[in-house]
């Protein structure tokens, strides 16, 4: 069995410093100057550097709540224009309801959950077992999440072929017993053992009703250590169970006997 290799969920970048110039001037032109903020009122993590932006970030200071959710789409916006530009994504953290009162703007190697939902024109929802963090998800179907792994694959380093046959074994295992419908997310946990992980949602349901509990299983690659990928399941309202695909008999039959 090959396992998951490790990997971060978020990459930082290294850029030529002209390059993260030309990244600032689209983000003064696109965002500063449409929402009237002063480059005052803008911090450059990199502004000393002369050759190489290194994790290159910045920080907008601003305390309109309601404002604060447009510019991120906007920053959100420009991933097309600046992933061409440069191969890399742009990623926006809204700390503005927090005491920082800023917006962060860095670039990554690698997508986040957003960037991966708007990729693939997924719906949005906030509204379902977000592994204890609270994020976006988005619905998808079967061919989309295979997709989805397979794009992902692109940019992290697990191992695809292992990663593809425990989804599916689950996936094909539920689907004979329910009705199933997928939400993706890449949430963080709080335990830091478990910070940065990609996960499926199975949301499951039968002919005459919805299941409406907090203990449908989640299938979750796990970015913080070389691992089996594996089914989550919530217990007891904040317990958590795991079923590793390495123990195939066992994970199999988890999903063959659990009453949801």
């Amino acid at each position: 069995m090959k396992h998951l290799k490790k990997y971060k969920l978020f990459e930082y970048a290294s850029l030529d410093i002209n390059d993260w110039l030309d990244v600032k001037d689209i983000i003064q032109s696109e965002i500063l100057d449409k929402y009237h903020i002063s480059i005052d009122d803008v911090v450059d993590k990199n502004a000393e550097s002369k050759y190489v932006a290194n994790d290159p970030e910045l920080f907008i200071s601003y305390n309109n709540l309601e404002m604060s959710t447009y510019i991120i789409d906007d920053i959100y916006d420009l991933n097309e224009r600046i992933y061409s530009m440069t191969k890399h994504f742009i990623i926006a953290k809204n700390n503005v309801n927090s005491s920082k009162r800023n917006i962060e703007v860095k670039l990554s190697k690698v997508p986040d959950a957003r960037i991966t939902i708007n990729h693939f024109n997924l719906e949005e929802t906030y509204d379902f077992d977000n592994v204890i963090s609270k994020g976006v998800g988005g619905f998808c179907d079967y061919e989309t999440a295979v997709k989805i792994l397979e794009w992902l694959k692109s940019f992290y380093g697990f191992y695809y072929k292992t990663e593809l046959d425990a989804f599916k074994l689950a996936y094909d295992t539920l689907e004979e017993l329910y009705n199933v419908d997928l939400i993706f997310s890449m949430p963080k946990f709080e335990d830091k053992n478990y910070s940065q992980v990609v996960c499926f949602n199975f949301l499951l349901s039968s002919d005459v009703e919805k299941i409406i509990t907090n203990e449908h299983p989640i299938f979750v690659i796990n970015t913080n250590r070389t691992y089996s990928p594996y089914i989550l399941q919530r217990r007891g309202g904040s317990g958590w169970h795991e079923f590793p695909y390495e123990k195939k008999e066992r994970y199999i039959d988890f999903l063959k006997t659990e009453q949801f």
